[in-house]
This record gives C-alpha cells, structure tokens and sequence, in this order.
C-alpha cells in the first residue's frame, strides 16, 4: 500500500473514492454500528439524501458546515456529503459547553451546523444567528 507523504496530493476526491466503491462493492458491508449494518449502497443513499438536504438550505462552495453530533452512520455522511457539495467540515464536540462552542464557531465562522439535538449546548437558542440542519 502506497504511504501518504507531507503534502502529497492524489488527485482523487473522497466522493469518487466512494462512488468507486459503491460500483465494485456495492452489497458488501460498508460500516457496522452497534446492531446496523450499512452496505456500501445504503451508505451511498444516505450520502445522497443527506446531501439533497443540505443543498436544499443553501449547503455548496462558500459554504462552511458545522458539525456537531455523536458518532453514527449518519455523522459519517454529513461528512461525505457537505463535501460532495464543496464545503469543508468543521467538527464542532458535543461535549462543548457554551463558551467552548462559541469559541470553535468563532474561529471556523460555519455558515450551517448540522445538530443531532445532543450535547451540552441548545444551539438553536443559544445561536439563532446559526442555520441549524437537522440530521
């Protein structure tokens, strides 16, 4: 397997990476949480649903998409998904309190967040100023 160096790029985006696999792989097992088992096409579907979402609220380049939600299948595709459409991830901890949150949310200026509703913070009324999607 070829090594990573420094500053080496591929070439190659994370979403035909995934697009390669749902092809040639398309019925074997993608990602097991817990009890669920996700094929690579289920994963693929749910990256595609997900990022009909975020497009829908205005999601694209420019664009920088908060994250904050527990580690899940679909946490995974806001991931691919937001860029799928340009824009990059900020991963934001739900473990954050206010101060924390504002801080992070500071320093990436997110345009969107992604929320899955837990965590320490009500980040709908703490910063209305935020688009929050959720997952």
């Amino acid at each position: 397997m070829a090594r990573a160096r420094p500053g080496q790029r591929f070439g190659v985006s994370l979403g035909t990476r995934l697009d390669g696999a749902l092809a040639t792989h398309g019925d074997r097992v993608a990602l097991r949480v817990d009890d669920r088992v996700w094929t690579y096409r289920d994963f693929g579907r749910e990256v595609d649903r997900v990022a009909a979402t975020l497009a829908d609220v205005g999601v694209g380049r420019g664009s920088v998409v908060g994250l904050s939600a527990g580690n899940s299948v679909e946490f995974a595709a806001v991931v691919v998904a937001a860029l799928r459409l340009g824009a990059p991830i900020a991963m934001i901890s739900t473990a954050w309190r206010e101060a924390e949150f504002d801080h992070a949310a500071g320093l990436v200026e997110p345009t969107h967040l992604v929320h899955d509703g837990s965590g320490a913070v009500d980040v709908a009324a703490h910063r209305p100023d935020l688009r929050v999607v959720p997952t």
